[in-house]
């Protein structure tokens, strides 16, 4: 079943038998509407009546599924083989051609969507019937899944992707996506946090995927992205929750479930942080990283949403604004601030580590874990040199010092002492 219903794979295209009937297929109109699910109990104008009326043969079947059941699938067999048949060696123009496959296309999901809500009607026991009825119509489903699938196969320019997939077909894909999810749950082991695998395996679920009536362009895209995340679960010995999300952001799985967990998670890691000015790094580590991500693909999920990338650095702009605008008005209440206020010094960032290294050594500041030093003098100082003193440079220059940066604090210092002395 994994190389029939992965035909967007180009996969096992079906040989074509000879046809046995000489059918003409009626006239096809040019433009067909965009069919959801509530579609299905509309009527149909019918351009495939043989196999129609064979479906209405299967519907009131009763009989055993070893004799008048498969010859009923043998007849469907070769009906389908003479559709494909008459489409392949058709000398109709590409307009017209267009025409017929969409109305193929159109009216094989229509029957789709009806056999497939006919067998829940006797799933959930509503009607009487033999079990060899069931098995009946879902296979007599699957071939007019193939078939679907074998005109997507010979004709991809002009199979109407962007529709959305039938009923069985998304059921059969929801489940072929659920197993993959599972074994990324298998193999990233008893990690506490699988809150990113729970998400996925809602918005991938069949209910989900009805509900946003899912094209057959995004299944081929959950299938290509769930195969990625597989394979990442395999070769990575740890699992990192930000790596598969990065991986999600690069293939642009810009769904709106998936975006707001990411603003979540940018929430949550700006919120461990005990100040405004490192939590307003930690937005600008944020930003800087998806800013750096690498498009995957240039296909999102959803082609009428924007970008995930795009949407992830608005919002992040966004919280930015918020924070420096609060950070104003708190300074401008208190008399200070730590983001737009900064203190701007004549001093390079070497001088002003040494400067601030010096007050430490001698008491002046009496704070003594050098981490925190560092955090405050980045919050709060600029430089002639820089707006925004990085933690790591002035780190650096903290506890390396040339003979240059040396003179010049010892001098300054020199004339803060002449100064002093002259107000004594």
């Amino acid at each position: 079943m994994r190389n029939l219903f992965h035909f967007y794979q180009g996969q096992n295209q079906p040989c074509i038998t000879k046809s046995r009937f000489d059918v003409k297929l009626k006239p096809l109109t040019a433009h067909l509407p965009n069919f959801s699910t509530q579609a299905t109990l509309d009527p149909m104008d019918y351009q495939l009546d043989p196999i129609y009326e064979l479906y209405q043969t299967a519907k009131n079947f009763d009989g055993e599924v070893s004799e008048q059941g498969q010859h009923i699938l043998k007849e469907l067999k070769d009906e389908c083989s003479r559709v494909l048949t008459l489409m392949l060696h058709s000398k109709m123009s590409d307009d017209a051609t267009r025409s017929m496959i969409l109305r193929h296309q159109y009216s094989l999901t229509i029957l789709q969507n009806k056999i497939h809500l006919n067998l829940e009607t006797i799933k959930a026991g509503t009607r009487s019937q033999e079990q060899q009825t069931p098995n009946l119509l879902y296979d007599f489903s699957l071939q007019i899944l193939a078939l679907g699938a074998s005109i997507r196969a010979y004709f991809p320019t002009h199979f109407a992707i962007t529709y959305p997939a039938g009923l069985t077909e998304l059921k059969i894909n929801a489940d072929q996506l659920g197993i993959k999810l599972n074994k990324i749950e298998s193999n990233i082991g008893q990690n506490p946090d699988k809150s990113l695998l729970t998400l996925l395996k809602v918005t991938l679920s069949y209910p989900h995927l009805l509900k946003s009536n899912t094209t057959h362009i995004q299944l081929g895209y959950l299938h290509t992205v769930t195969d990625q995340l597989l394979e990442l679960s395999e070769k990575e010995e740890e699992y990192h929750e930000q790596v598969y999300i990065n991986l999600l952001i690069a293939n642009e799985f810009n769904s709106p479930a998936f975006f707001h967990y990411c603003c979540t998670s940018i929430i949550r890691e700006r919120d461990h942080f005990e100040n405004i000015a490192l939590s307003y790094q930690e937005l600008l580590w944020r930003k800087k990283s998806i800013q750096q991500i690498q498009p995957f693909s240039a296909q999102p999920f959803h082609s009428s949403l924007p970008s995930i990338k795009s949407s992830l650095l608005d919002f992040i702009r966004s919280e930015m604004s918020y924070m420096k605008n609060l950070q104003k008005i708190t300074g401008e209440l208190n008399g200070q601030g730590t983001l737009q206020d900064h203190l701007k010094t004549s001093l390079s960032v070497k001088e002003l580590a040494f400067f601030i290294h010096l007050q430490v050594e001698c008491g002046i500041i009496l704070e003594n874990r050098p981490k925190k030093v560092h955090e405050y003098a980045v919050g709060h100082y600029r430089t002639r040199e820089t707006e925004k003193i990085s933690e790591k440079s002035f780190k650096n220059a903290y506890y390396a010092n040339s003979r240059e940066e040396i003179a010049k604090v010892t001098a300054k210092l020199a004339e803060m002492l002449a100064r002093a002395q002259q107000k004594s």
